[in-house]
């Protein structure tokens, strides 16, 4: 396993230490970090009375995947994944892609390594044929537009 060092200010540095006492390891911490990031997804999921279709999640040594279909009234789907990376507790990967009932792509949010482009690099977002900078989302964002989008249309 190789070993990553950060410099972290003092006062991160010893928060980060309590949690890592708090836990026991630094590896139990890190499952506490994705259970965390899975219970969260699943309440906006409950907020917004809607059905996850397909769910799961992965843990290897330093990586968590989560990835699921979401499904919504008017039978739109939002198909997600995160790859989160322990040793940066960062997503390493990511897609949100939201599409009509007939599958046809309403946009996509992703971190893949093409359209080098543009500012937000890799960070886009996909509106049909058009390709967007973006900021990277997380799913309480992407499920606030894809109401809006319920809404207004």
């Amino acid at each position: 396993m190789q070993q990553i060092t950060i410099d972290l200010q003092p006062k991160i540095a010893n928060k980060f230490n309590n949690y890592v006492q708090l836990f026991g390891s630094e590896e139990l911490l890190f499952d506490k970090f994705i259970e965390y990031h899975v219970n969260r997804i699943k309440r906006e999921i409950a907020r917004m009375q809607i059905e996850l279709e397909k769910y799961e999640k992965q843990f290897a040594d330093d990586k968590g995947l989560i990835e699921g279909e979401v499904y919504f009234i008017d039978e739109s789907c939002l198909e997600f994944l995160e790859v989160i990376n322990s040793n940066q507790l960062n997503k390493e990967k990511y897609k949100f892609q939201y599409m009509d009932k007939d599958k046809q792509l309403i946009f996509r949010y992703d971190n893949a390594r093409h359209h080098n482009d543009i500012k937000t690099f890799p960070h886009h977002k996909h509106i049909e044929e058009t390709v967007l900078e973006s900021i990277e989302p997380n799913l309480e964002q992407i499920l606030s537009e894809i109401e809006y989008v319920l809404i207004n249309r």
